[in-house]
């Protein structure tokens, strides 16, 4: 939701891929140092959990309200995952 793209769009501008482009790398980089996302029973090296779930403002909300807009939360598969998306808030 940070970057406002459709994740399904088939083309985007310069300008939106420096956006997707500069959000992954951000976002990335929170995730390493939250130690990685724990859905289910992901563990670390040292068998803890990561932190970095609790920054997800979409995956696995399918039907629940968007955290930033009040929007549905939709759930679209794209080569074989799911992708989790608001369509108010990404377009």
């Amino acid at each position: 939701i940070r970057n406002k793209t459709f994740p399904a769009k088939q083309i985007i501008s310069v300008k939106e891929w420096k956006t997707v482009f500069s959000h992954a790398k951000r976002i990335l980089k929170k995730g390493i140092e939250k130690r990685g996302t724990s859905i289910s029973d992901w563990r670390d090296l040292y068998g803890c959990k990561g932190e970095n779930q609790n920054e997800l403002k979409a995956y696995g909300r399918e039907g629940k309200c968007c955290l930033m807009c009040g929007g549905t939360i939709c759930r679209i598969k794209q080569g074989g995952r799911s992708t989790f998306y608001c369509p108010d808030c990404q377009q």
